[in-house]
């Protein structure tokens, strides 16, 4: 979003009275500020006296003589086909580049702005508004199309004003599984943990860098949004972090941006901190220093742009003690500021409201107003008030000459923002006065104001402004909430700033699965190196509590020294790639041809897709430990096999290497102590390692227990991890594994959770008690059931394509965070957005030529000196051709650039014309929008019209009156000139 720093006429300024006289409603009555003078007529007005007036008469039949035959010359230059000039600019031929029905070009181009936006130098309100509107919709505009290659999964894109998500180069900000103070250190993180503040290179519109101006001099300022958990009063900071939690409020379970609300922990603290203290004298009302004085003189009136909005210091004030410890500041702005008179009437529009504001009565101290029927009370200067629809009301500044013909006039803020930022002990180091912040008419619990400066009897010097926004009890921000949506008191954020949560990023994830088979199996479902399903018998009791890994018929295996018969499971992993990034399938071993055969082959079964794959066979004599005879190549992975027993009998027993590094791990041995070394890890398409380990190592069949080297007694009991063991695929929190105990008791197979790491943290919703549920840091989803007398299951979400992340962000209003949703791998198109440069809009007199660069200019030639350089206006001709009800937008050709023109007779009728532009694609799309300009009529905003301007009129050839001497002579040189 674009600002405007309005200016004021300077005191002691004269105005033309000549040149300001007679033409009610003019668009220039709207452009200056106090004094108010009286409307504007620029053509040669009411006379003074006799002698005046007969100049006047004279001059305006000479313009009028002058008027005509400029016409017949640009009619006579365009039949001959040679172009017009008028005044400095060209008009545009109906085959020029630049043409209405392609706006926003040429002021866009490659997805970047390239022009600058021009307002006068005393623009009115609706002339701002206006170009707010425009450089709003060219924002938008200005955005880039882009492709990219994904290998599935989401993206996020944020557009239409200031917003910074919280990361910061490799530092991202990750899901936190714990929010308990015990495992904060390694299983949490919060914002500060990316950064500790923030400032204009996150957010360059709403903490820009500011200059402070007064009588004493230029200072300079800084904006910031702290999160270091270290406010100056050494408050401990939030736990604002990405948590999956119950809202005790809603009773429902979800992934929060959590606000720890203990001790009234500071959220953040917005500083606005001066590089330079700025200077002011302490003085009576009057103006005059005095050691007793309550006044900070060169303060109050004096305007600063703050978070983005631009504030009048109406008040600033001090303690009357010689320390001048206090300091106290009321601030206003609002939707619209302007003077009125006493007895004057205007009409004003915000959010496409039409407020009719009478100033009633102005007294030495206060004023009341009627604003659409309703009688404010008496306000004085500082002070505001709520109307019925909630809209406030607040008065600036109060003129009263209290004579016969004085000046009695107010002004005002409709639309206010009022705030008061006091603190008691402001020139101190102890921080202990610091009071609660004022907005509008509401104090704000759970805020803090800090002003920090330094004081001597007659003047005080401010270094900065804090604001704190505390919470007093937990807040939770649900998926696509805010910040000001769950305080009590959103105005702590001063309606400029927000922390808004997204949700999680849309990632493309894989299931992993535990499903029973009524209550005596289970079955372990994952996505193999193909990112296909692979469903595989896990764990099987026959009653009691004896458990075998597999089915009642077939085991599953995972180690390399267990013998593999027909019809059994096992699982190959390719070990020779990274950790994280290798293959795993699961398959069946389904026959094999005796050696004697005349073409002996094994074969297995993809459990994935059912095919079948077949690996010739060799007889080699040997038993395993020797050479193999075949080789299983599957999934880019490169397995042994050999026969367990003779190979000269079909099916016969194999040992297969599993993990395809061309060994097999104790072969021949009757292993009977766990030794991981044997087990063959899982690792899924999306790069989870599931560990399976069942104990004893040696369970093929049901076992009720197993006597160990130890001589010990095991019940025995499948022991199953999910983990995340590649450390690209997070940032900085490493994944806690989720891991379950599998064993048999009366029968059935129970799931039981591994309670080794202590830091892992269900939540059990109070809906449904029946669930267990998790996030980790990975951005992993748990989701475990248990149900009375019914077998457990569970489902993990796994993210596929690394961390799923949450989505936070610190926004300015306006600001819009889109995802798009997770795809299959392929292309992927977005649109990136780039921002208008600060410093685009312009004064007119800040410009310079404004026909040496691409220009938008908003305002007609009365009110807008870029506009009256653009058509060759003088203040005696500046409102020629203007038509009340009625706005011109033209295109303006300037050599190699363009200029665009609206303007009106009106201030109104500017910002219409405005409000055409900012939603031309509308108007386009109608087929008004076209040509090098239009016509915008209407008296409301629902009333707009948009059309060709009229053909000019013919000009006659009426007689013309005979031309002295002098002006022959002249018609001859113009006549050489165009032959």
């Amino acid at each position: 979003m674009l600002t405007f720093a309005g200016k004021q006429a300077k005191p002691g300024k004269q105005v033309d009275r000549k040149a300001l006289n007679g033409l009610e409603g003019n668009h220039c009555l709207s452009q200056q500020t106090k004094p108010l003078y009286t409307p504007c007529n620029f053509g040669f007005g009411t006379a003074a006296n006799a002698d005046e007036q007969k100049s006047y008469d004279e001059g305006n039949h000479n313009m009028e003589v002058l008027r005509v035959k400029l016409r017949k010359t640009i009619s006579k230059m365009l039949a001959l086909g040679t172009g017009a000039v008028m005044v400095g600019a060209t008009i545009l031929s109906a085959t020029a580049a630049a043409n209405l029905n392609e706006y926003p070009s040429p002021f866009v181009k490659d997805g970047k702005f390239n022009a600058i936006l021009v307002v006068g130098d005393n623009a009115a309100s609706s002339d701002v508004i206006g170009s707010v509107d425009i450089a709003t919709s060219l924002q938008y505009a200005s955005k880039v199309k882009k492709t990219v290659q994904s290998t599935g999964g989401g993206q996020v894109s944020i557009s239409g004003a200031d917003a910074w998500r919280v990361q910061l180069g490799a530092k991202k900000l990750e899901f936190s599984e714990t929010r308990d103070a015990g495992a904060a250190s390694v299983q949490q993180e919060n914002i500060r943990n990316v950064t500790t503040f923030i400032s204009d290179e996150e957010l360059p519109s709403l903490l820009a860098d500011g200059i402070f101006s007064n009588t004493q001099g230029d200072y300079d300022y800084r904006q910031y949004i702290y999160f270091d958990g270290n406010p100056p009063k050494g408050d401990p900071g939030p736990m604002l972090s990405v948590v999956y939690a119950e809202d005790p409020d809603t009773s429902k379970a979800a992934d929060y941006v959590y606000i720890d609300g203990s001790s009234g922990n500071v959220i953040a603290r917005y500083a606005l901190e001066f590089t330079e203290s700025a200077k002011s004298d302490i003085t009576d009302s009057a103006g005059a220093i005095a050691t007793a004085g309550t006044y900070l003189w060169n303060f109050e009136g004096k305007n600063i742009k703050m978070l983005g909005k631009d504030w009048s210091i109406v008040k600033a004030r001090t303690d009357s003690a010689t320390t001048h410890n206090e300091t106290d500041f009321t601030l206003m702005g609002g939707a619209v500021k302007d003077v009125l008179s006493e007895s004057d009437t205007k009409t004003y529009t915000i959010g496409g409201k039409d407020y009719e504001v009478t100033l009633d009565f102005v007294g030495s101290t206060s004023a009341k107003l009627t604003i659409n029927g309703e009688v404010t009370d008496s306000l004085s200067e500082g002070s505001t008030q709520t109307l019925k629809d909630g809209t406030l009301i607040g008065v600036r500044d109060i003129i009263s000459q209290e004579f016969a013909g004085g000046v009695r006039k107010t002004e005002f803020y409709l639309g206010a923002d009022k705030v008061r930022l006091r603190d008691t002990q402001s020139v101190t180091t102890t921080f202990g006065g610091e009071q609660t912040l004022e907005v509008g008419t509401e104090t704000i619990t759970g805020t803090k104001v800090v002003v920090t400066g330094t004081a001597t009897t007659n003047s005080y010097t401010l270094s900065s402004i804090q604001i704190n926004v505390t919470a007093n009890e937990d807040e939770y921000i649900p998926a696509g909430g805010k910040l000001s949506k769950q305080l009590r008191r959103p105005q702590a954020l001063l309606n400029s700033w927000d922390i808004e949560y997204t949700g999680l990023e849309p990632t493309s994830t894989e299931k992993i699965k535990l499903t029973p088979s009524g209550s005596t199996q289970y079955y372990l479902e994952f996505a193999d190196g193909a990112g296909k399903n692979v469903k595989i018998p896990l764990a099987y009791t026959s009653g009691s509590t004896q458990l075998k890994f597999g089915d009642s018929d077939d085991d599953t295996v995972i180690l390399e020294n267990q013998t593999i018969t027909k019809n059994d499971y096992f699982v190959v992993t390719d070990s020779t790639q990274k950790q994280g990034e290798r293959r795993t399938y699961g398959l069946r071993y389904i026959s094999a041809l005796a050696s004697t055969e005349s073409s002996p082959k094994v074969e297995f079964q993809d459990l994935a897709t059912g095919n079948k794959v077949e690996v010739e066979w060799k007889n080699t004599g040997t038993f395993p430990g020797g050479t193999a005879g075949g080789t299983l190549k599957f999934g880019g992975g490169t397995f042994k096999v050999w026969n367990n027993t003779a190979d000269t009998s079909s099916n016969f027993p194999l040992n297969i290497d599993l993990d395809g590094d061309g060994t097999l791990e104790g072969a021949g041995t009757n292993q009977t102590a766990p030794d991981l070394r044997n087990v063959v890890n899982i690792t899924t398409k999306g790069g989870a390692q599931i560990l399976m380990t069942y104990y004893p190592l040696n369970a093929t069949s049901n076992v009720t227990n197993t006597v160990t080297d130890t001589s010990s007694v095991i019940t025995p009991y499948i022991q199953l991890s999910v983990q995340t063991v590649d450390a690209d695929d997070y940032d900085n929190i490493a994944p806690l594994e989720t891991g379950f105990n599998l064993s048999a008791a009366s029968g059935k197979v129970d799931i039981a959770e591994d309670t080794t790491n202590v830091n892992v943290k269900y939540v059990t919703p109070s809906i449904d008690t029946n669930l267990r549920q998790r996030y980790t840091s990975l951005g992993a989803f748990v989701n475990w059931k248990t149900v009375s007398n019914d077998p457990d299951s569970l489902e993990i979400d796994y993210p596929v394509n690394g961390q799923r992340l949450p989505i936070v962000t610190v926004t300015a209003p306006g600001a819009e965070v889109k995802t798009i949703a997770a795809s299959e791998a392929g292309q992927i198109t977005y649109y990136e957005t780039t921002p208008i440069a600060v410093g685009t809009a312009v004064l007119a007199e800040e410009a310079g030529d404004v026909k040496s660069r691409n220009a938008i200019v908003v305002g007609g030639p009365c009110a807008n000196n870029a506009a009256a350089a653009l058509m060759g206006r003088t203040p005696d001709n500046c409102a020629e051709g203007f038509e009340d009800g009625k706005a011109m937008i033209k295109l303006i050709e300037n050599g190699n650039n363009v200029a665009l023109l609206v303007a009106g007779a009106s201030a109104m009728d500017t910002r219409r014309g405005a409000r055409v532009i900012a939603d031309y694609a509308t108007w386009q799309e109608k087929g008004t929008l076209k040509g090098t300009e239009v016509v915008v009529a209407g008296t409301t905003w629902n009333d707009i019209t948009v059309a060709p301007p009229p053909a000019p009129k013919p000009v006659e050839a009426a007689p013309e009156p005979a031309p002295d001497a002098a002006t022959a002579a002249g018609d001859g040189a113009a006549a050489g000139a165009t032959a």
